[in-house]
């Protein structure tokens, strides 16, 4: 869906989030009753990163399944492991296993993001 590839696009930029502060606006807008954000206490930008993590963990602390894709987020995009191939390589997928299931990890964690 049009969502999970905007989340897509946000962790791509993940480590840029506190200095993006339209990102911050996105993740606001899509995820708006995840922000419980006291401005005195951090930075906008590093709450979300940080509620993102918080998602991302709660993926891997989960079901076998979920852990997988946990990990592949982790890696892949907060982490920001490269080439794919080793992040593939370190979770025992074949390349086009680790392709499907990071779309499917993206497909959860949008899924976990909404629930709160």
């Amino acid at each position: 869906t049009n969502c999970v590839n905007e989340l897509k696009t946000l962790l791509k930029e993940y480590s840029k989030i506190p200095a993006k502060p339209e990102l911050s606006e996105n993740y606001i807008r899509w995820f708006p009753h995840r922000i419980s954000f006291d401005s005195s206490t951090d930075s906008l930008g590093t709450y979300i990163q940080n509620d993102i993590l918080d998602a991302v963990n709660q993926l891997i602390s989960g079901e076998d399944h979920d852990a997988i894709l946990g990990k592949l987020l982790k890696y892949a995009h907060i982490q920001r492991i490269r080439p794919h191939e080793l992040v593939a390589k370190k979770t025992n997928l074949s390349l086009s296993t680790y392709y499907r299931y990071l779309n499917k990890a993206l497909e959860r964690l949008y899924q976990v993001l909404v629930q709160k």
